[in-house]
């Protein structure tokens, strides 16, 4: 992996996916949109209004705001 730990997601918060927290389940690129608390799709979600919670894989929690750029979240998603 050549990205940095601190720029690849690990976990992310998804309101109403009906996952369960512990479920070994991904969402692939093809199921989700590229936005924090996307309207019409899923995507990473909460019930804050202006954000949502994720783990990077260096063990950091960040808040990602729903104005977040959508190949910027896209990268963060990869690890390469």
């Amino acid at each position: 992996m050549t990205d940095l730990a601190g720029e690849t997601l690990l976990v992310v918060e998804v309101e109403k996916s009906e996952i369960g927290w512990s479920e070994p389940r991904d969402l692939t690129f093809r199921e989700i949109e590229f936005a924090v608390n996307p309207q019409n799709r899923m995507g990473i979600s909460s019930g804050h209004i202006y954000g949502a919670h994720v783990l990077m894989v260096d063990g950091r929690a960040r808040f990602l705001t729903q104005d977040l750029q959508a190949d910027v979240l896209r990268a963060l998603m990869t690890a390469r």
